[in-house]
């Protein structure tokens, strides 16, 4: 023994290799008089690294910052034989059943990871960092959003379509809004994983019940991270009216073989479809004589002209416009103040 000061002395004891368990430390002293006096201590040897074996997290994808709750199981030792159990920092309370419980944070870009710490009261340390979790502060965008149709009639089907960019998607919420931004209807949405974190989803909407007018389909996205993307949507319309037809004008009174007369119209819908518009020449009876080229604008301003053929009798004739919108809807026009006569 090495002596500190008066009759203070000091050693060190190498326990590494002692038995775990309760032992006794005896001190016997003799002075140059041959006279000795002893005295004991009990002292308790552990040389068991503590083992915080199983550590479950109640999140493994968070958002930086977010709160991770973390339970540990410390294998043999109960709370009165740990000195304290953390994890990356944070202290964690002990539970019961040998489970010590607390919170973390999540701390970094990309994959982190939970490192335990149990330190028992004879200093051994122990360390636990098999638990990874996943920080995602990107949320969820859209692409390939699209849908079958843009006008259809009350109770025809229009369907709705977008790839999410996500991968840790959790759920998407597709929903169909009126004019005013009203929730017409929540529809049912199925979302198909395509194995590239990229998951397309679909709807379909039949517009039962709704009334005519401008309708939208709006798709949100949420991942595992609590992260909702920005909304997309797509407008299109529920078109039960049939196209009228207005200015009706015809720009010769009399014409023969040799002349051109010029028709004009106008059309109203809110679907018009110039592609699926027809215009014809008719005889009083309304037999056609004749289908000719027109030239419609998505205005719904309409016009045509017509040659009369050597073998057009003569009479009275007028044009007349038939036209099927974007939504199916069809219409016929005839203005029977706007006739022309051929004479030859």
């Amino acid at each position: 023994m090495n002596g500190i000061g008066g009759s203070q002395y000091d050693c060190d004891i190498n326990t590494t290799t002692t038995t775990n368990g309760d032992s006794t430390v005896e001190v016997r002293a003799s002075d140059t008089f041959g006279q000795q006096g002893t005295d004991s201590l009990n002292v308790k040897v552990d040389n068991t690294v503590p083992e915080p074996g199983n550590v479950w997290i109640n999140d493994s994808i968070v958002q930086t910052g977010a709160i991770i709750q973390v339970n540990v199981t410390t294998i043999g030792d109960t709370g009165t034989d740990l000195d304290y159990v953390d994890v990356d920092g944070f202290s964690l309370n002990y539970d019961a059943s040998n489970i010590w419980k607390g919170t973390t944070e999540g701390n970094a870009d990309g994959d982190s990871t939970i490192n335990v710490t149990a330190v028992d009261l004879a200093g051994n340390v122990g360390e636990n960092d098999a638990v990874t979790y996943t920080i995602d502060d990107t949320a969820p965008t859209f692409s390939a959003v699209s849908r079958d149709t843009a006008f259809i009639q009350t109770g025809d089907t229009v369907s709705f379509s977008a790839t999410v960019n996500e991968e840790n998607f959790r759920s998407a919420d597709i929903e169909v809004l009126d004019s005013s931004d009203n929730v017409e209807n929540d529809v049912p949405e199925n979302c198909v994983d395509t194995g590239t974190s990229t998951p397309d989803c679909t709807a379909s909407w039949d517009g039962s019940g709704s009334t005519e007018g401008n309708y939208t389909f709006r798709i949100s996205s949420t991942d595992e991270a609590e992260n909702t993307g920005s909304s997309k949507s797509l407008e299109f319309r529920i078109d039960d009216s049939a196209p009228t037809f207005s200015n009706f004008a015809v720009n010769e009174t009399y014409v023969n073989s040799s002349r051109m007369v010029g028709f004009n119209v106008d059309a109203s819908d809110s679907s018009f479809d110039p592609s699926s518009t027809n215009i014809s020449v008719v005889t009083v009876g309304n037999s056609v004589v004749a289908d000719i080229p027109e030239t419609c604008q998505e205005s719904g301003a309409c016009s045509a002209k017509w040659s009369p053929t050597g073998s057009t009798p003569n009479g009275n004739y007028t044009f007349r416009i038939e036209s099927t919108d974007k939504a199916g809807n069809s219409g016929a026009g005839i203005d029977t103040s706007e006739w022309f006569y051929i004479d030859k």
